[in-house]
C-alpha cells in the first residue's frame, strides 16, 4: 500500500508539473491569453485610455474655426462696398445716362444691405460654432453657416456686377459737348477703382468659402467615423470586461475555469484514492508473527 501511495503522489506531482509546462508552452506558442483580465481590466483600460489621450493630444492639430476667419473677410468686403457707394453717390453723371446710373446705384445699395445684414450676424455665428474639441454637430453647424454665407455673398457679387455694368456704360461727355470737370473724372475713377477692389475681394472670399465648405464636410465625416470607432471599442471593452468577470481568461477557445475544473476533479479523485488507501491500511490488521521460542 505504501508503494501505491508513493506511486500516486509521484503521479500527482508529475501531472501538476506537466500541466504547468503545457500551459506555458501553449501560451508561448499561440500567444492568445487575454492578460487584461488577469491584470484587471480596469487597470489596463485606464492605461490604454491615458496612452490614447496622450497620443491624440500630441498629434491632433489645432482647430481653427472658419467662421472666425469669415468674419474678418466679410467686414473687409463690407467696408469696401460702403466706400464704393459713397463715391458713386457724389460722382458726376451724364444726364443722358442718368437712368443707367440710378439702376446701378440701386443694385449697389441692395448689395450694401445684404452685406450689412451678414456682417451684423457674424459675432453670433462665431459664438455658435466655437468649440475647443468640435463634435460632429459643431462641424455640421459650421458647414451650414458657411453654405448660407456663400449664398449671400454670391448674391452680393451679382448685385455688384450689375452695378458695375451700369456705371461703366456711362459716357464721360454728353452730346451737348460739355466736358466733365477733371475733379469729377478723378472722383469717378476712384469709385471705379474701389469697385474693382470690392469685386475681387468678393470673388476671393467665395473661392475661399468653397474650400472651407469641402474641408468642413471632410472634418465632419472624420469625426463621425472616429466617434463610431470609439463607441465600437468601448462596446468591445465592456464585452471583454463582462467575459473576464464571468469566465476569467482563456487559452484559445478553452476557458481557463474549465481547465481548472478538470484539474481539480482529477486532483480530487487522486486524493480520494489516497484517503481510501490510507484508511484501508489502518483498518486491515497485520498478521501476527510466530515467535520461535513458543514452539515445542
Amino acid at each position: 500500500m505504501k508503494t501505491l501511495r508513493n506511486i500516486l503522489g509521484f503521479a500527482l506531482i508529475l501531472i501538476i508539473v506537466s500541466g504547468l509546462g503545457y500551459i506555458g508552452w501553449f501560451v508561448s506558442k499561440e500567444q492568445n491569453i487575454s492578460w487584461s483580465t488577469i491584470m484587471g481590466s480596469k487597470t489596463v483600460e485606464d492605461a490604454h485610455s491615458q496612452h490614447t489621450s496622450t497620443e491624440a493630444s500630441a498629434t491632433k492639430p489645432v482647430d481653427v474655426n472658419p467662421i472666425g476667419n469669415l468674419k474678418g473677410k466679410v467686414s473687409t468686403s463690407y467696408n469696401s462696398i460702403q466706400q464704393v457707394a459713397e463715391l458713386m453717390s457724389s460722382s458726376s453723371v451724364n444726364p443722358l445716362m442718368i437712368q443707367h446710373y440710378q439702376r446701378g446705384l440701386y443694385s449697389l445699395s441692395e448689395g450694401v444691405y445684404l452685406m450689412n445684414q451678414l456682417n451684423g450676424n457674424m459675432d453670433e455665428m462665431v459664438r455658435l460654432t466655437e468649440a475647443t474639441n468640435p463634435t460632429y454637430q459643431v462641424y455640421v453647424d459650421r458647414h451650414n453657416l458657411l453654405v448660407q454665407s456663400k449664398t449671400i455673398l454670391s448674391n452680393v457679387s451679382q448685385k455688384l456686377s450689375d452695378a458695375k455694368d451700369m456705371f461703366l456704360s456711362n459716357v464721360s461727355v454728353n452730346e451737348a459737348g460739355d466736358s466733365i470737370s477733371p475733379v469729377d473724372v478723378q472722383q469717378a475713377n476712384k469709385a471705379i477703382y474701389q469697385m474693382a477692389q470690392a469685386v475681387m475681394e468678393l470673388e476671393s472670399t467665395n473661392q475661399w468659402l468653397d474650400n472651407q465648405i469641402n474641408q468642413t464636410m471632410v472634418q465632419a465625416q472624420q469625426v463621425q467615423e472616429a466617434q463610431a470607432a470609439q463607441e465600437a471599442q468601448v462596446a468591445m471593452q465592456a464585452e471583454s470586461a463582462s467575459l473576464g468577470q464571468t469566465s476569467g481568461f482563456s487559452i484559445g477557445n478553452v476557458q481557463m475555469p474549465t481547465l481548472v475544473t478538470l484539474i481539480s476533479i482529477l486532483f480530487t479523485v487522486l486524493m480520494l484514492v489516497g484517503i481510501i488507501g490510507a484508511v484501508r491500511s489502518l483498518v486491515v490488521t497485520k498478521p501476527q508473527t510466530v515467535e520461535n521460542e513458543h514452539t515445542v
